[in-house]
């Protein structure tokens, strides 16, 4: 899965490279379009592609519909170019112990290798990611989960009042 506010800025495309990539995948892209001309183009592409039976589109998703579809799914997919903030999808998947596949210019990509959330990439490797997800068994999926509660606990909003008292 990915989600995001899609416009060309945030390269829909290189998605639909990644998925190209992976077999037994399919890839849900959850989230409004900014701009109408760029989802009429993926749309094309998926076409083009033949990925119609691996693509969803999926808009107007209600938060708990998105809930349900960060548990459902297996891995959370975002690139960012040049986005050096939290990104929102991110920290969602972390609240769902989902792991997540990103690249190294989202700002939670040291907070992804600090703790071992899943995989960050250097730009658009297919290789890396396609070696990632199909090397995961169920042993290493867990241990990706308990990462991320680990994270969870860590960085809770108990915890995070309680430094804020202890440091006053």
């Amino acid at each position: 899965m990915t989600v995001s506010f899609w416009d060309y800025g945030r390269r829909p495309w290189d998605y639909l490279e990644v998925i190209k990539h992976i077999e037994g995948y399919k890839l849900l892209m959850v989230g409004n379009w900014r701009i109408e001309k760029a989802k009429k183009d993926i749309i094309k592409k998926v076409k083009e592609e033949k990925l119609d039976e691996r693509v969803k589109l999926m808009e107007g998703v209600s938060e708990n519909e998105l809930s349900e579809l960060y548990d459902k799914s297996k891995f959370l997919i975002r690139f960012g170019y040049g986005e050096y903030g939290l990104a929102t999808s991110v920290i969602e998947s972390i609240q769902h112990t989902t792991p997540v596949i990103i690249n190294d210019e989202l700002g939670t990509a040291e907070l992804t290798s600090k703790y071992n959330l899943g995989l960050v990439t250097h730009g658009l490797d297919y290789d890396t990611i396609r070696n990632f997800i199909s090397k995961i068994d169920e042993e290493d999926y867990k241990k990706l989960q308990n990462n991320i509660n680990r994270v969870q606990k860590e960085y809770s909003w108990e915890s995070h009042t309680r430094k804020l008292i202890n440091d006053y």
